[in-house]
């Protein structure tokens, strides 16, 4: 679950998206159209206005319908799998300081930078309205701001919230992370793992 806390700069409100309303109401719509071109004159009083046949009004009209009942669909489905992702703990968190910050204009606004060797890419325009894009173009995002990313790495580390974190801080989580990685390293001796130094010792030479 995506709970803000203070420090929270960005968290994403996919988690309370439901589009299965809009679904149904976009049904019910082409149900209404089909009765009213069918029962009703109005068809036939919109050909004599455009002064177009009424079978092309049907077509165009049924045309638009399928797209955006095609569109919908699809960002129903694709909302659903982003519930399940984070429902299923396949989110990952990193803190760290944010370095080789970059920005390119163009036609829309992209940003790239890094955070403890993990790539965050966005496009203001591209990018799904539930991801985390800088649309507002603020300054938070800069060299050597330190943060803890949540962020989706199946959907292209896509970020689903940001909280603001010390410098200190931001290292003591890396360390820690540094920590268990190598604990696990240590010649299949899980009991030492919590005892384990990141440090690496070299024998004194020479001497």
């Amino acid at each position: 679950m995506l709970e803000p806390s203070s420090n929270t700069y960005f968290v994403s409100n996919v988690e309370s998206i439901d589009l299965n309303f809009d679904l149904i109401s976009l049904i019910t719509v082409g149900i209404v159209l089909i009765a009213i071109f069918k029962f009703t004159s109005f068809l036939h009083l919109l050909s004599a206005i455009a002064k177009l046949k009424a079978k092309y009004i049907a077509i165009v009209t049924a045309f638009i319908w399928l797209i955006a009942f095609a569109t919908l669909f699809l960002n129903s489905r694709e909302i659903h799998h982003i519930q399940n992702a984070i429902l299923a703990n396949q989110t990952q968190a990193i803190s760290g300081c944010i370095t080789d910050h970059e920005i390119i204009q163009g036609n829309s606004r992209e940003e790239m930078f890094f955070v403890s060797g993990v790539k965050f890419k966005y496009n203001d325009y591209a990018t799904e309205r539930y991801f985390f894009a800088n649309r507002e173009h603020g300054t938070f995002i800069k060299n050597g701001q330190c943060v803890t990313i949540v962020y989706l790495p199946n959907q292209e580390n896509g970020i689903l919230k940001i909280d603001k974190v010390g410098v200190a801080l931001a290292a003591n989580k890396q360390l820690l992370a540094l920590t268990a990685f190598a604990g696990t390293q240590t010649h299949g001796l899980p009991r030492f793992a919590r005892y384990f130094s990141p440090c690496i010792c070299a024998p004194k030479l020479g001497g």
